[in-house]
């Protein structure tokens, strides 16, 4: 018996040794900027805590406090309906902790949301000068607009799952029907405008899988992926008015009805207005669309404004290069690669349409973190997968 129990012991001890060996053996492999990065982490997220909640003006925190408020009386749930609502009472039903402020609300989410980021530093080799900036941009950007008391903690959620299911040992088809299901739940719940993103998603794919966009070295002819792309939304809109005229009709004066309204306000120094009125004419809304896509993915616009844009302005256009390079050289991608590739063109598709302004636009662009920063840091090519 005595035995037993020392054996029982001494095996423990081997595991928790084993263990610690392990964890360290993959710590030591780091580069030195996951390193840098890892240690970073915890007190960037509490820098931005402390900053956020003394220099940041009321207008920060004003869907925040929308959240916070309802989830003092919300009850049920609603199909289709109020996403606030929606998304107050799901914090309410996880709050174990009874927390009452948005200071509470952020360090807790910030723990345990930096978590991932934590884990995703073992899983990756960050060595590109690029790769490292770009890294810092997610983190700060993560830390000051997603993870706190906010939708797009929720959208980050959803994308940490679509992660795990392009990660998964899965048939392309099953994950793409996989993805396809989670834009139609969060559209459901809390943006109603996802399902535009998992219909754009599954077109795509479609698309790619013909290889009607590939020249015979592998390379993406990226020509003809704009005159497609061009194409396929005159169509999308000709079908749109044909079968859901109302949603038509909403579709293209979203942008001037949460635009035109907000024009000379302080709080919207960024909006994407449109250059011409197109009223209802098709041709002149996709033009539009069109000119927009561009000042979005190349916000230099922006530069004029001051320094403050000059960083959001940077991030995007290294998150733009990275992603040409990415279709530019498709052939090279590994098929989990390819999927991230059709999550964020689905995603920035859809984007054009509803984003009112450029920094509503990088925030919601950064809950797609997930997908968006396991593409662009070029896992296949120049990084390699310590653990899966």
């Amino acid at each position: 018996m005595e035995n037993f129990r020392y054996n029982m012991t001494n095996s423990s001890s081997e595991s928790k040794d084993f263990s610690s060996y392990s964890f360290r053996k993959n710590l030591s492999n780091l580069p030195f900027a996951n390193k840098l990065i890892l240690i970073s982490i915890y007190p960037l997220s509490l820098f931005v805590i402390i900053f956020r909640y003394n220099f940041l003006s009321e207008k920060y925190f004003y869907d925040s406090n929308g959240i916070l408020s309802l989830m003092r009386t919300v009850n049920t749930i609603r199909i289709s309906g109020n996403s606030f609502n929606n998304a107050a009472l799901l914090f309410k039903s996880i709050n174990f902790l009874n927390l009452t402020s948005l200071l509470e609300w952020s360090i807790v989410i910030s723990f345990i949301a930096n978590l991932f980021i934590v884990l995703y530093c073992f899983k990756v080799r960050i060595e590109k000068k690029s790769d490292i900036i770009i890294s810092y941009c997610f983190l700060g950007l993560l830390n000051l607009y997603v993870f706190n008391l906010s939708k797009e903690i929720i959208q980050f959620a959803f994308f940490v799952i679509m992660y795990r299911i392009i990660k998964a040992k899965l048939s392309s088809n099953k994950k793409c029907i996989l993805i396809f299901a989670m834009f139609a739940l969060e559209s459901v719940f809390f943006r109603s405008y996802y399902i535009l993103m998992g219909a754009f998603f599954i077109a795509i794919h479609f698309i790619f899988s013909k290889k009607i966009l590939i020249y015979k070295n592998g390379v993406i002819n990226l020509g003809l992926l704009i005159v497609l792309g061009i194409v396929g939304l005159y169509i999308f809109l000709v079908l749109c008015e044909l079968i859901l005229p109302e949603e038509y009709v909403d579709l293209i004066g979203i942008r001037n009805r949460i635009t035109l309204y907000r024009i000379g306000d302080e709080s919207a120094q960024t909006l994407i207005l449109n250059l011409i009125d197109s009223g209802s004419n098709k041709l002149m809304f996709l033009l539009n669309y069109v000119i927009n896509f561009i000042r979005i993915m190349f916000p230099v616009e922006l530069i004029p404004k001051g320094l403050y844009y000059w960083i959001f302005c940077f991030f995007q256009l290294l998150c733009t290069f990275k992603l040409i390079n990415c279709v530019r050289n498709y052939h090279g991608l590994s098929e989990n690669e390819k999927l991230c590739l059709f999550v964020m063109i689905a995603y920035y598709i859809t984007g054009v349409f509803f984003e009112p302004d450029f920094g509503s636009f990088v925030r919601h662009e950064a809950a797609t973190a997930p997908i968006l920063f396991s593409l662009i840091i070029d896992i296949s090519r120049s990084s390699k997968i310590i653990a899966n």
